[in-house]
């Protein structure tokens, strides 16, 4: 499965009313359309648990491991037909969750696509618990002139530690996934000026 295809197609608008029929006209117990419906209310409480604690590793696998049930092996053509604007998804259950959570949904997808092209265990470097309280913590250490902040960066030519750097945050106030790296910056008050300047907290207080 591509989900380089995937996460094309949930930046699409998809039609309430090409699918209201699906999901107002029930599902018989035991069908597979039953099972699906289980499943995508499945993926509807991760992401719901994201928005409320953040990415972790648990919820990433969960998520992955349930969509690619939602998929169920079809060809990626019979479910997002069309394109641009024009595109639709003919799955009831897909097309419910992109009209919910298009956001997130297309953050996981690439994070995921990012592991596979890497070779690496989804999410590994990507999903990591709390991560948002670590870096508020480090944060607050660096405005107050404290260096145990400092260990929010590494020898790396990373703008943050590299083991974070790639990793993402849902940002509750903005309503969107962001990365670490760059939710750290903004919440420094950092600016590309700062930055070329070499006048940030890393070169200010880290500096060795």
């Amino acid at each position: 499965m591509s989900t380089a295809l995937i996460g094309a197609a949930v930046l699409c608008c998809c039609s309430s009313s090409s699918v209201a029929g699906a999901f107002f006209g029930g599902f018989i117990p035991g069908t597979k359309k039953n099972e699906s419906k289980k499943t995508r209310d499945t993926v509807d409480n991760i992401i719901k648990e994201i928005y409320s604690k953040g990415f972790s590793e648990e919820k990433c696998l969960e998520f992955s491991t349930n969509w690619k049930k939602l998929i169920d092996g079809r060809p990626l053509s019979e479910i997002f037909v069309g394109s641009g604007s024009s595109q639709r998804i003919t799955d009831p259950e897909i097309a419910y969750l992109v009209s919910k959570h298009k956001r997130i949904i297309r953050s996981l997808l690439n994070a995921e696509e990012r592991s596979e092209m890497t070779k690496r265990p989804f999410p590994d470097g990507v999903c990591i618990s709390d991560l948002k309280n670590k870096i508020d913590e480090k944060v607050t250490l660096l405005k107050n002139q404290d260096i145990q902040g400092c260990d929010l960066y590494d020898d790396s030519s990373h703008l943050i530690r590299r083991d974070w750097s790639s990793a993402l945050i849902w940002d509750s106030e903005k309503d969107k996934s962001v990365a670490a790296y760059r939710y750290a910056h903004d919440a420094l008050g950092e600016t590309d000026e700062t930055i070329r300047t070499m006048t940030t907290f890393r070169e200010t207080l880290c500096k060795n």
